[in-house]
């Protein structure tokens, strides 16, 4: 099984809009922004997309944003085998990635 490592960047780098293009052209890229909406209970990517304020530097904003975006490029680079058979391992790490996202969101949700 090969092995990647990946390093985004972190606080800073947030910018309105960022993420758009992505949504508007990437069907695997506007499933993580939809699922985010989903977890959130709002449209945080109409909020991130649409709007222009010095929200975007506050930390419950920022995280959710950057999180979000570095999981559309992952996910843009490291799509999930499309065999419907997967082997144990690659299950657990599927849900593994999915726990912590949802956890990830679950939580800065309880900070708003």
């Amino acid at each position: 099984m090969k092995k990647t490592a990946v390093l985004f960047p972190g606080q800073g780098t947030q910018a309105w809009g960022m993420g758009k293009e992505l949504y508007n052209t990437c069907p695997v890229a506007k499933a993580v922004f939809d699922e985010a909406d989903k977890l959130l209970g709002f449209s945080f990517s109409k909020k991130l997309f649409e709007t222009d304020s010095t929200e975007i530097m506050d930390t419950e904003i920022t995280q959710v944003a950057i999180r979000v975006a570095e999981k559309a490029l992952y996910d843009i680079d490291h799509p999930l085998p499309s065999s419907p058979t997967k082997s144990i391992e690659v299950q657990q790490e599927i849900m593994k990635e999915r726990a912590f996202y949802v956890a990830f969101l679950e939580k800065l949700k309880g900070i708003s």
